[in-house]
């Protein structure tokens, strides 16, 4: 029943999903709800506070040790900054929603926070926010997925960031020229030494358990690769749905990336039907299912 204002808030949250293991509720984020009265997504705390209170918060020691005690006055003055002012940001910018018709799409986008999904990432399913990874085959994506999970699991155990353990960068090239022993390790540029001797037999079973399995089970294709026509028609499909956000005063980049854009057409041609696609439900969907439309006649007119 308590209303949590939080800005940029899904970091904050994630950790008490875990601890609490319940989805939140009821919670309005600052950064998002601007993204529907015409302010930049994201917009960072410090331009939301100037731009509706008209009050400059300054700069503060963002990277000094906040582990150590006691604080000082200016690391206890930035922090409270954090939190100031969120309440009268919330009331500004609930009339500003009011205004722009936009309090059901903003109240909609925030409670997707609620998602526990967006909190409970699986081990097998990392392997797409690596870095390149959409350059890759699906056999070698089977490779990259196994090897994401270890560095996942690992850097947990260590209590380290998983790409502070090992980089991006080396997981590709171990997923590119998938290793046959152990003594290949010593081949991959990048791969920490103490991690080879710790965990060389097991990145050698994680590949050979990823190259033994049947093609049904690769992961699917995540290349964003067009042709040239399709290229052009993603292209314009993305000036259509960015010019129809600005038009309502929503900022494009809380709507989808152009990777998003790339990602429904060619889903679109997979699928013949995209009625399940994400980009077509909520308040996106009432968007893009207009842009659609338009383009379809658009089509027809040039038969």
């Amino acid at each position: 029943s308590v209303e949590k204002i939080v800005h940029a808030g899904q970091q904050d949250l994630g950790p008490v999903v875990r601890h609490l293991g319940q989805a939140p509720v009821n919670v309005f984020d600052t950064q998002i709800a601007a993204a529907f009265v015409g302010l930049p997504y994201p917009v960072g705390l410090m331009r939301l506070v100037e731009e509706l209170m008209g009050v400059s918060l300054g700069k503060g020691p963002k990277f000094s040790r906040w582990d150590r005690r006691p604080l000082t006055d200016v690391q206890r003055r930035y922090a409270a900054n954090d939190v100031r002012y969120l309440p009268a940001v919330r009331e500004a910018l609930r009339t500003k929603l009011r205004d722009a018709g936009h309090e059901r799409w903003a109240r909609e986008e925030c409670d997707a926070l609620g998602d526990v999904q967006l909190y409970r990432a699986d081990p097998m399913s990392v392997y797409k926010r690596v870095k390149g990874a959409d350059g890759l085959k699906p056999r070698n994506l089977a490779v990259l997925r196994e090897l994401a999970a270890w560095r996942d699991r690992a850097a947990m155990q260590h209590d380290t960031p998983p790409r502070t353990l090992v980089t991006d960068g080396v997981l590709l090239a171990m997923a590119r020229e998938p290793i046959g022993a152990v003594e290949d390790l010593d081949k991959v540029r990048g791969l920490p030494r103490p991690v080879e001797t710790a965990y060389g037999k097991t990145l050698l079973e994680a590949t050979q358990r990823a190259l033994e399995l049947d093609a049904s089970q690769w992961p699917a294709d995540l290349s964003t690769f067009e042709t040239e026509g399709q290229k052009r028609r993603t292209d314009a499909l993305w000036a259509a749905a960015q010019e129809a956000c600005r038009s309502r005063g929503v900022d494009p980049a809380v709507f989808a990336s152009r990777k998003d854009i790339t990602r429904f057409c060619r889903h679109r041609r997979r699928e013949k039907s995209a009625a399940d696609h994400w980009l077509l439900h909520g308040w996106r969907g009432e968007i893009f299912q207009q842009v659609l439309a338009a383009e379809e006649a658009s089509r027809g007119k040039g038969r």
